[in-house]
């Protein structure tokens, strides 16, 4: 079950920004939308809103691009180009490695 999503240097985020899916201690939705572990509490599912222009989008994006890189990766060679369009806004991000990392719990 996913945990966490990361991601940084990679369209409009130049931070690293993260999704939790850890359950606080709001138990308003506790019957319908929160599954306990022996460790964690977890919410079933989430939503991502905000204002026009903030990101939304392109959190999706990098979720997509993400997995696409994880079931693509046996066909590239580790010295092929990647298509993933870094955050353009600053010259020190351009040169700079994105960042994804997600956070399972098994």
């Amino acid at each position: 079950m996913l945990l966490e999503f990361s991601v940084g240097n990679y369209l409009s985020f130049k931070a690293i920004t993260t999704l939790s899916l850890a359950a606080t201690s709001i138990k308003e939705h506790v019957n319908t939308n929160i599954t306990s572990t022996d460790r964690l509490d977890l919410l079933k599912g989430t939503m991502i809103y905000g204002a026009n222009a903030s990101g939304k989008s392109n959190f999706i994006k990098a979720m997509s691009t993400m997995r696409r890189l994880a079931l693509r990766s046996f066909e590239q060679s580790s010295t092929d180009e990647v298509d993933i369009v870094p955050f353009l806004l600053n010259t020190d991000a351009e040169k700079s490695p994105s960042f994804f990392e997600t956070v399972f719990y098994y």
